[in-house]
């Protein structure tokens, strides 16, 4: 009222300094979060004309969304521009700064960060890893073996799935991928030998499907092509021993040297019938899933039957 300019300062808590800092320029105040967790404290505002002094407490809550530490420090943050089926290949800078970004040969981004929810995979080192389970059942009829691999090198025979035991290979079978990165059915001799090549370092999504009983036909698809079938009229049995990432015939080779996610077999159901896109999504256990793991940090069976998992060498 005397015409005075006014002046503000303001006086932050303890609790307020454990959770933000607080910067003025001129009038105008800035609160700066430093905490990672969802804080409370408070800051007393103070204005004065110089002759007369007038304060109000305020209480700021502050929430945050983060999940990563100090993301406040962050120079570059990479992201596509667009969904693409996963397979994108033109990248922004999200941060701040705006960067320009140049993708050179193939790269590509995918749905797999460590940071989505089941973004886990179990890796085989290709020497001694490997896991077996007892009692699986593979229907006469319907039935779908599944997983996303990410091999590390090339080479006879890596196994995804076999369940030949005692060295039988009329009635048991393996898949699997080869050297040359076609991914096959075994089956007393090679019954189907994809026509698509898969390569290292890369994420891909192999299915083995049979459609029907005895007479109708086996179908493999590799990143939801079909790239190979075969009719086979052998007996798909119960089997009592069952390998993951080794060939049960030969422990010491055809050991898969890599990373597998999401195994998936369901049995008396086609999952697949014609080409599909990959799934970008965890999967889940549909009804007639038998097993489904290297779905996360443990070695578990996500499905309802919950089957114990044997774990050698990890």
């Amino acid at each position: 009222p005397d015409g005075f300019p006014v002046s503000y300062i303001a006086v932050p808590d303890s609790d307020f300094n454990a959770m933000a800092t607080l910067s003025q320029v001129s009038n105008v105040f800035t609160i700066t979060p430093t905490a990672i967790e969802n804080s409370t404290g408070t800051i007393t505002f103070k204005a004065s004309d110089g002759i007369n002094l007038a304060s109000e407490i305020s209480t700021f809550t502050l929430t945050f969304i983060t999940i990563i530490e100090n993301s406040k420090y962050t120079s570059l943050l990479v992201q596509s521009t667009g969904a693409n089926n996963g397979t994108n290949s033109t990248f922004t800078d999200a941060s701040a700064n705006n960067l320009t970004l140049t993708a050179a040969g193939d790269t590509v981004a995918t749905t797999f960060s460590p940071y989505r929810a089941g973004g886990y995979s179990t890796y085989f080192n290709g020497t001694n890893d490997y896991m077996t389970f007892p009692g699986q059942t593979t229907s006469q009829g319907k039935f779908t073996i599944e997983a996303w691999v990410n091999l590390s090198v090339l080479r006879n025979y890596q196994l995804i799935y076999d369940n030949r035991t005692s060295g039988g290979t009329t009635s048991g079978y393996a898949f699997g991928v080869n050297v040359a990165g076609q991914p096959y059915l075994y089956m007393n001799g090679f019954q189907i030998l994809s026509s698509i090549s898969i390569g290292i370092n890369t994420w891909n999504h192999i299915a083995l499907v049979r459609n029907g009983t005895f007479s109708n036909a086996l179908q493999l698809y590799v990143n939801g092509v079909l790239a190979g079938t075969q009719t086979l009229s052998n007996v798909f049995d119960d089997f009592t021993q069952n390998g993951i990432g080794v060939a049960l015939t030969s422990i010491a080779g055809s050991q898969f040297f890599g990373y597998m996610s999401d195994l998936r077999i369901v049995n008396g159901v086609d999952v697949y019938t014609s080409n599909f896109t990959p799934p970008t999504e965890p999967l889940t256990a549909i009804a007639g899933t038998t097993l489904l793991t290297c779905q996360n940090n443990r070695f578990v069976d996500n499905s309802l039957n919950a089957t114990t998992l044997t774990v050698v060498g990890a």
